[in-house]
């Protein structure tokens, strides 16, 4: 069974584009959020390796689920801002070699899951959690773009205006949600 994973840097339009899909459609969303809010964890370039474990883990659990859904974020994306958090000296290389190979296990494991790719095309939004720093959204879109590649997951790009990304989000919700 297929899944849709949505993939991209903080203020790419995710949240906008799932909360504008039908609320009949299965959801996965707002998991960063929630547990940096509920936990008190340090997310953004404060993310340490036990927030970066802790959010991957807890990912793993969220989307390694039968049945279909859509989901906010994958996996990648948690192994993006770790990777950038490890550039910078606030992740260990363990931290990001262990997600590396859970990440691995999960592609081979769900090989049907197409990812949808978020690339950037507007400016950051703030809303008090995420980073609006351009620069630093660069690179986290630069670590995706590279790990979409290198785990071969299949993917498309929907570009656009916010509707527009919704328009073809839905389009590949009427295709797998069978």
């Amino acid at each position: 069974m297929t899944r849709i994973l949505f993939t991209g840097a903080q203020g790419t339009g995710k949240t906008s584009v799932m909360n504008m899909i039908s609320n009949n459609v299965p959801k996965i969303q707002n998991i960063t959020r929630s547990i940096a809010k509920t936990n008190d964890l340090p997310i953004n370039t404060n993310g340490t390796d036990d927030s970066q474990k802790y959010i991957f883990y807890v990912y793993n659990d969220a989307l390694d689920t039968n049945g279909f859904f859509v989901s906010e974020r994958s996996l990648i994306d948690v192994l993006a801002y770790t990777l950038y958090q490890a550039s910078i000296g606030k992740c260990s290389g363990e931290t990001v070699r262990a997600q590396e190979r859970m990440l691995k296990t999960f592609v081979k494991n769900h090989p049907d899951d197409m990812y949808v790719y978020f690339p950037i095309e507007f400016e950051p939004v703030a809303d008090g959690t995420r980073s609006i720093d351009k620069e630093y959204q660069k690179a986290i879109d630069e670590y995706i773009y590279d790990a979409l590649e290198f785990f071969k997951v299949n993917y498309i790009k929907v570009t656009g205006t916010i509707e527009e990304r919704t328009k073809q989000v839905n389009e590949l919700i009427k295709i797998y949600n069978k």
